[in-house]
This record gives structure tokens, C-alpha cells and sequence, in this order.
């Protein structure tokens, strides 16, 4: 339901509208492009910096997810009605506030502030909130301007993953392929179980593709990295079997311009565990750090992220042991450098030998966060004991865009729950301008899901 003025208030029933006195525990800035604004806004061509834009803006909603009800979440456009109700309604939600600026280009923070209406009506929430918590997807120079001249109203509210104020500087670092793998070679000098791929930082892609040749002059595959690359963008695969000199599409792109570049070995993984590239979420408060769950995740054949498996064996106990052990190594480092907030930690097993090689750091909540929020909250404490869960951020149904009505009603029967069973589908992104949604599947084990998988497939592909 919308309400005009930048903001939607939503409710389980649809008659009844919630006032602003309402009591909200947390406000959620679902600020996912920006946390990218400088890789999107070095791209030169109009058509693809509207592609990624409306890639990025679409991850606002898994906002929707974290951390359970009584919640305002802010994004750069509204979601939509539809979308609100029926995954209200799924998880048990009564009291979600939707608010939204009139204008949004990159940094949502940067229209939060510039809106007039929507920054006092933020203002307005926190007065009638007194210690509100206030989160994000990620730490951002815009997010602490925005933070920064809410303090200066003298307004009552907590942040608990923001790092210490002389330690800012760990998000950027820590994020960037360079200053993982620094940080993780010191680690590695105390710690000889911790394994990371033989590597190089180069100064520009030029002297990372002639160490990529020398890679495959020993008969190494290689990979490229992007210092700021993201799911995929900025990461080229060099294969060992591949014939004649290096392609140069990179020089075309963006992302590898003014940039270092890292050039490390190919890990070829071991499919069969966790599809070979598990990863662990970590959680940094002041008491130190806190393993949130495992998983594995669904990475194609070019390293392109597409979403996460966890929960009932999706890991034999010895690996799951060894990755929150290397979890807790790592946070502890990152804790002491005065990090906090939501981290994960990449990982590659190798089919070889089954040794599990460190791979790189999101130093921000992850495509994983919202799929571990919704296990928690429809299966309960003991979630990773009682089910399965797979997800997909980027599920291309068609060539036609479809409307957010007619997606919910084409998936009406395969919506969780289906029955009494604690199996379904869960709308967590619908694309208003691509033929993509998100979506995580729960189910008692990994056949159902993929089973449920194949019925949503069927159900929204274009006939």
C-alpha cells in the first residue's frame, strides 16, 4: 500500500494501516549499488551503466529478509505491494515500513540525504524510536556522511557494524583483492594450515596478463582479478590448454582500468563438495568474531556468483570444522584491526587433495545473508539440522517482462509452504526491467529443492 511522500507502511492486513507512532527496531539502508559506485561509474557506455545499475538496485530488496519484522527498510525505489503482503504473510511479518527517495541515481544514501521529505521522515522514525539500531549492506563513504549528519541532530541510535572510528579504512581494504590477500599472507606466516594460491599484485592489467603468461608457460591456468571486481565482473579465467596469446578484451572494459590487478593460480576445485567453492559468513561485534553459517556456492564456469546451498549436509563435518576454524582465524585478525560488521571468507577445495584455499573477502553483508536470515526464520534455531535451502539472485525466466502479480501468481502453487510441509518457493527479487527474479527454495533435503527448482522453471518460462 502506498502512502505517498517516499514511503510505503505495510501490515498483515490489508485494511489497516500502520501509523507512524509505530515501534520499529531497526531501519535497513539497502544501499547495494553504491557499495560499487566506483567501478559502475568509471563504465563509459549510458547503456551499460543502466544495465548494471538496474542489476545492482534489484539486490535492494533481499533487505527485505534481514533480520526479522518490526523493521524499515529503505531502498531506491518502492517495492512492490504485492511483493510486501505475500512475503509478510510467508514469514510472519506485521510490521514493515517501505520508504523510498523521489529521485535515485548511484548512492542511495547521497538521495536519502538530498530528499528533504524522506531524510525528515527518517528523522522522524528515529525520534519515535529512541536506540534504534541502524544497519546496511554495506559501509560506505555516503552511508557515514548520512550517519554523520544524523548525529549532528543529537538523535538516539546504535550501529553495531560500524568498525572503530580509526579503522574505517578496513572496509575498502579488506574488500579489495590486494589487501586480502596482504592481510591473509600475514596470517598465513603465523598459521601454516591456512592456504592461499601462489599469486602477484600487479600495478595494471598490462603486467598482469605477462604473469599470466608465465603462468601458462608452467603449465598453470590463472586467474585475473580486478582489484574492485564484483560476482564475477572483473575476473577472467586464463586456461592452461588454451592455444596463441592472451585475449585483450580486458583493455575494453572498465573495471580493469586504474586499477591493480591480481594474478594468481588456478585452484581447479572439487565440484563434488559444495559444488567446490565453499564459503563461510563471519560476524565482527566488540566481543570479537562469530561464525554465522557455511555454505556452498553456485559459481558458473566463469566465476560469475549466482546464489548459495546450506543447511542439511551440505558439508561433511571435517570441512565444515575446518571452515569455521579458518572463519574465527580471520576474524580474529580483522577484529584486532578494528574491523566490525558482516564478512565472508571465499573459499576453493581442491580436487586434488581436498585442501581448502582462501580465495577472497566480502567486507559487507553477502549474497548468502538474507537466504541464512529466512532458514532461521521459517525453520528455527536448529535450521541447518531440519533443511535445505538453495537460492538464485539472477534467474533469467524469458524474454518478456513480466509483472510482479503475474510472477506470484504463475509460482501460486509452489509458494512456501506448500501443504503443511515446510517446503517452497520464496520471491526474494522481482527485476521491474529485466526478465530476472531471485528466489530461495526450502525444502527437507537438496532432491526436493531441485525438484521444486524444476517446477518454477517450467512454471515461468516463456511457452
Amino acid at each position: 500500500m502506498s502512502s505517498g511522500g517516499g514511503q510505503a507502511v505495510f501490515c498483515s492486513s490489508p485494511s489497516f494501516l500502520y501509523k507512524m507512532e509505530n515501534k520499529y527496531k531497526e531501519i535497513v539502508i539497502s544501499n547495494t549499488a553504491e557499495a560499487f559506485r566506483n567501478i559502475i561509474e568509471k563504465v563509459k557506455d549510458d547503456k551499460e551503466i543502466t544495465r548494471r545499475l538496474s542489476i545492482e538496485h534489484s539486490l535492494c530488496q533481499r533487505g527485505f529478509f534481514w533480520d526479522g519484522d518490526n523493521k524499515v527498510i529503505v531502498t531506491p525505489y518502492p517495492i512492490d505491494p504485492t511483493f510486501l503482503k505475500i512475503n509478510s504473510d510467508i514469514l510472519g511479518y506485521k510490521n514493515i515500513k517501505n520508504i523510498y527517495p523521489k529521485k535515485i541515481k548511484v548512492s542511495l544514501c547521497e538521495a536519502l540525504f538530498k530528499d528533504k521529505d524522506v531524510f525528515d521522515n527518517l528523522v522522524k522514525i528515529i525520534k519515535t524510536n529512541p536506540n534504534i539500531a541502524i544497519t546496511t549492506y554495506a559501509i560506505t563513504d555516503e552511508f557515514l556522511f548520512l550517519i554523520s549528519n544524523l548525529k549532528k541532530l543529537n538523535l538516539k541510535f546504535k550501529i553495531s557494524e560500524l568498525p572503530k572510528q580509526n579503522s574505517l579504512w578496513t572496509v575498502k581494504y579488506l574488500d579489495s583483492k590486494s589487501g586480502f590477500r596482504e592481510t591473509i599472507g600475514k596470517i598465513q606466516a603465523k598459521d601454516n594450515k591456512i592456504k592461499l594460491p601462489q599469486g602477484f599484485i600487479c600495478k595494471d592489467i598490462n603486467e598482469a596478463n605477462q604473469v599470466g603468461q608465465w603462468f601458462l608457460g608452467s603449465n598453470k591456468s590463472c586467474v585475473l582479478k580486478s582489484n574492485f571486481g564484483e560476482s564475477g565482473w572483473g575476473l577472467k579465467i586464463l586456461r592452461n590448454n588454451q592455444i596463441g596469446p592472451i585475449e585483450r578484451k580486458t583493455d575494453k572494459d572498465s573495471i580493469w582500468s586504474d586499477t591493480l590487478v591480481i594474478a594468481e593460480e588456478y585452484i581447479s576445485a572439487n565440484k563434488s563438495v559444495a559444488g567446490g567453492s565453499p564459503s563461510v559468513e563471519i560476524f565482527v561485534d566488540e566481543n570479537g568474531p562469530e561464525v554465522t553459517y557455511v555454505c556452498g556456492q553456485i559459481v558458473d564456469r566463469l566465476g560469475s556468483f549466482g546464489g548459495v546451498s546450506l543447511g542439511k549436509d551440505i558439508l561433511s563435518n571435517k570441512i565444515t570444522k575446518e571452515l569455521k576454524r579458518l572463519g574465527e582465524v580471520v576474524g580474529t585478525e580483522y577484529w584486532k584491526m578494528g574491523y566490525r560488521g558482516y564478512f565472508d571468507l571465499d573459499t576453493v577445495v581442491a580436487g586434488s587433495s581436498n585442501d581448502i584455499y582462501l580465495i577472497e573477502t566480502n567486507a559487507r553483508r553477502t549474497g548468502g545473508t538474507h537466504v541464512y536470515d529466512i532458514a532461521k526464520r521459517l525453520l528455527g534455531p536448529k535450521w541447518e539440522q531440519k533443511g535445505f535451502l538453495i537460492s538464485n539472485d539472477q534467474f533469467c525466466y524469458g524474454k518478456k517482462i513480466k509483472s510482479v502479480k503475474v510472477i506470484f501468481d504463475k509460482l501460486n502453487n509452489l509458494l512456501y509452504p506448500m501443504g503443511s510441509h515446510k517446503s517452497g518457493v520464496i520471491v526474494t527479487i522481482v527485476d521491474e526491467k529485466r526478465p530476472i527474479i531471485g528466489f530461495t527454495i526450502a525444502g527437507k533435503d537438496k532432491n526436493e529443492c531441485l525438484n521444486i527448482y524444476d517446477g518454477l522453471s517450467k512454471s515461468l518460462k516463456d511457452k
